[in-house]
């Protein structure tokens, strides 16, 4: 797991600011950032976390297991269909929300009525974007038992998130495992965990 978490982290996919936090979408203040979408920019990067994502599926799940591959918009999109690529599996991908216009339709690509399908995103830090994704495929008649993720945050609200979503959780590698490898000062270090043990009480 440690050449994976450098691969990710020689993209700048992390970073680790203490002095000027960063502000997440959902308005949290985090002395961590992570955007793995910078993987896509770095081919030998990017081709190592993928062989590791193949291994991940056929270990862990079974490349057997499911017929449709789909990507969370956007950010889960590229990745997704280079796994769909490798594995030869029809691609697919859904959005937050239904399209304004046209059908409106809120997945796009492959059948997945009636298909077993298996959702990867980047990352999964809160929970939001799946607890979004998981009804609109389940009403578009998919059938979801398997989230893959490249990063996830591992937290109790993560675990939560994909257990009302009815899904299994696999992550390629958790954020401890990716800090872990990173260069960080010993205080920075500190108020990292200090994050990690209580954000409320950090951002304060």
């Amino acid at each position: 797991m440690a050449d994976l978490a450098k691969a990710l982290l020689s993209t700048g996919a992390l970073r680790v600011n203490v002095t000027q936090p960063f502000r997440w979408t959902s308005g949290i203040l985090s002395p961590i950032y992570v955007d793995c979408r910078a993987v896509i920019g770095f081919p030998d990067q990017r081709r190592m976390l993928v062989d590791g994502l193949v291994e991940l599926i056929k270990t862990q799940i079974g490349a057997d297991n499911f017929d449709v591959i789909i990507g969370g918009v956007t950010a889960g999109i590229p990745m997704a269909s280079i796994l769909a690529e490798r594995l030869d599996k029809p691609l697919a991908y859904v959005r937050k929300e239904p399209k304004g216009h046209g059908k409106g339709q809120q997945v796009e690509g492959a059948e997945v009525s009636g298909k077993r399908v298996l959702l990867f995103d980047e990352l999964i830090s809160r929970g939001s974007s799946v607890s979004a994704f998981c009804p609109a495929l389940r009403a578009a008649g998919a059938r979801l038992d398997h989230l893959l993720v490249m990063l996830s945050y591992d937290s109790d609200e993560v675990r939560q998130a994909a257990s009302e979503c009815q899904v299994k959780l696999h992550s390629l590698l958790t954020l401890d495992q990716a800090l872990a490898s990173a260069e960080l000062s010993d205080a920075d270090r500190a108020e990292v965990a200090r994050f990690r043990a209580d954000p409320p009480a950090w951002r304060a």
